[in-house]
């Protein structure tokens, strides 16, 4: 007899030989055993994935001389009969030989007669996409009414150009890819059962090139077996199937993973030497470290990747070092150079430059050695620099020059204040009103004083912000202290910058527990811009967060600071002169320093343009 190839000595004889089609091993069977034999079935599938060779199996077990049944006894004259393919109730005919009207009219004729020997007349046609529109429109009315003795079974690699007339008239059984893992354990009982000694690492080559098929990985198994003889060489596998080894695809890795473009250039000289193909070597480099990435992130890699348990091993053992931020990137820039390589006039050189910019691609640290610097950092310089209350204690404290003012915790009373500096000799008190008496210097044991203790991701309070970079600019006074101002000045400047700049032309402020109070000229661009309810409510915002949670923001003409000299009038009063109807400058005064009227100024943002005497006093005694 002669040489029989190992897709057709390897054939499954029954169901439970099958493998990786359980779902449709297991429906089928349970047909068969339940008499709910449909008369029509279509089996679809990529090539050599098992759909003839269920067609055939599906046969027997109709026609065997003890069946029906689920397992044919392939002892019987009719099972060997369809085995060896010379069954007369089994027909396979082939779909693109047979596409014409004629082909499906004489098929016709023929399901009328009765089997001969067996119990069913069968009647199996591949690629059954190849039949013509007539043909199909002509097998209709047949395939929905059979005769029943008749079963039709379609096999099929593209079930799109089926018609959905004839799929509704059938069960369709769509058969899958068989897994890698699958054909690599098929593939090692054959070799043993042949006496054939080859690698793990050869046989996942095979199962790889297969791409899902049992008849392609048989096929190449048999081509190697008559290059090599009984012991097979991994090199010689690779060198047949002109694909490159795992340990090429190590080297490259590890030469990027080193950091050694020399490296990536000479692996990728070895390959392009040894005849393989460029763009092939690029998807299976892709490939590689696609796997590395998930070998690095998933703890049993194993249920994702279809290869064999030593390469798997080799791969954790390459990527120990490594992180999985760093892969991630790696396999980023391959995957971006696809133009450079798959659709350039050069893909050789696009490879290479893509190699070397990934070995010259700088590792990332990882998050949590990060964060232990800066904590160490902090530990060492940065906690307990800072005056007055100390620097704020936790993770994220944030780090303040030397000599800025201390950090206060924001609270519903106003923190006391450090105690004022000396003013510069350029701000001069102002007339009429009296210095401040300086407060007492912080205690430190106070319980406002004490650290600020803040848990990770809470919060910051506000820095208290440094002088301002030009305190004594367009002649500014102080009311209060120098300090005050130039931290609610850089306050507002964090905020809104633009702002902040405005606020540099007031002339004079005034900083108490109650009021932030900004004198300027009255009717000028400054002072209808701060009148504004929008500056009005973010000013009063910052001053309360600053000083007092009852501060307010107000702004005031020049001539109604208190203590003023007689000649500093408003802009609507010229000095020695008098608005008619107001009567005397004290009447002014006296308004002014009435609390109910301030209130109502405060609350409706008004000012005081003119006293008029009340009725009472103009009748007089």
């Amino acid at each position: 007899m002669s040489y029989l190839v190992l897709a057709r000595k390897w054939r499954p004889l029954t169901f439970d030989q099958m493998v990786g089609q359980e779902f449709v091993s297991r429906t089928l069977k349970n047909a068969v055993q339940t008499g709910r034999v449909a008369h029509a079935f279509l089996f679809t599938g990529s090539r050599g994935v098992g759909k003839t060779s269920a067609a055939r199996i599906l046969a027997k077990c109709l026609n065997c001389d003890h069946g029906p049944t689920a397992e044919p006894c392939n002892q019987c004259g009719s099972c060997v009969e369809i085995t060896e393919g010379r069954s007369l109730e089994v027909y396979e005919i082939d779909g693109a030989s047979n596409t014409s009207v004629d082909d499906v009219r004489e098929l016709r004729d023929n399901i009328r007669y009765m089997p001969r020997q067996g119990k069913r007349r069968i009647y199996i046609i591949d690629e059954v996409h190849m039949l013509s529109k007539s043909a199909f429109n002509a097998l209709l009315k047949t395939l929905e009414e059979p005769p029943e003795h008749v079963v039709f079974i379609f096999a099929t690699t593209e079930p799109h150009k089926v018609p959905e007339t004839i799929q509704s008239r059938c069960q369709r059984f769509d058969f899958r890819r068989i897994p890698r893992p699958t054909l690599l354990q098929r593939l090692g009982e054959m070799t043993v059962k042949e006496g054939i000694r080859i690698s793990d690492n050869a046989l996942g080559a095979i199962a790889k090139a297969a791409d899902g098929s049992m008849r392609d990985a048989q096929s190449l198994l048999d081509q190697i077996i008559s290059f090599c003889g009984t012991s097979v060489q991994d090199e010689m596998v690779m060198e047949i199937l002109g694909v490159a080894g795992p340990v090429l695809f190590l080297k490259v890795s590890g030469s990027v993973l080193q950091q050694d473009p020399g490296g990536c250039l000479e692996a990728l000289d070895e390959i392009y030497r040894q005849g393989y193909d460029v763009a092939q070597f690029y998807r299976d480099l892709v490939e590689h470290f696609r796997n590395l990435l998930l070998v690095r992130v998933l703890p049993s890699p194993e249920k994702v990747l279809e290869m064999a348990e030593a390469e798997i091993q080799d791969l954790k053992k390459h990527v120990a070092e490594s992180s999985q931020e760093d892969l991630q990137r790696l396999l980023n820039l391959l995957l971006k150079a696809e133009a450079d390589v798959l659709r350039s006039s050069f893909p050789r050189i696009g490879l290479e430059t893509t190699l070397v910019r990934m070995a010259q691609t700088a590792r990332l640290q990882p998050l949590s050695r990060i964060l232990e610097k800066i904590e160490a950092l902090e530990a060492a310089g940065l906690r307990g620099r800072a005056p007055g209350l100390g620097a704020v204690s936790g993770p994220t404290a944030p780090s303040r020059p030397a000599g800025s003012p201390p950090v206060v915790a924001p609270g519903p009373q106003a923190p006391a204040l450090e105690k004022p500096r000396e003013p510069p000799s350029s701000l001069k008190p102002v007339p009429g009103r009296t210095t401040p008496e300086p407060r007492p210097p912080f205690n430190r044991e106070s319980p406002s004083a004490r650290e600020v203790s803040l848990p990770r991701g809470a919060p910051q309070p506000r820095e208290a912000p440094t002088p301002p970079r030009n305190p004594t600019a367009a002649g500014v006074v102080w009311e209060g202290t120098a300090q005050a101002g130039s931290a609610f000045l850089d306050a507002v400047r964090k905020e809104r910058g633009g702002l902040a700049t405005l606020l540099e032309d007031v002339s004079v402020w005034d900083f108490s527990r109650e009021f932030i109070t900004a004198y300027c000229e009255q009717g000028c661009f400054l002072y209808e811009k701060l009148r504004q309810p929008e500056a009005m409510e973010l000013l009063t915002r910052i001053g309360r967060e600053c000083f007092s949670s009852t501060a307010r923001f107000r702004v005031r003409p020049l001539g109604e600071r208190p203590g003023s000299p007689p000649g500093d009038a408003a802009p609507d009063q010229p000095p020695g002169k008098q608005t008619p109807g107001t009567g005397k400058s004290a009447a002014m005064d006296e308004m002014r320093g009435n609390p109910a009227v301030q209130d109502a100024l405060d609350l409706f943002h008004g000012t005081i343009t003119e006293v008029k005497p009340s009725r009472d006093k103009e009748k007089g005694p």
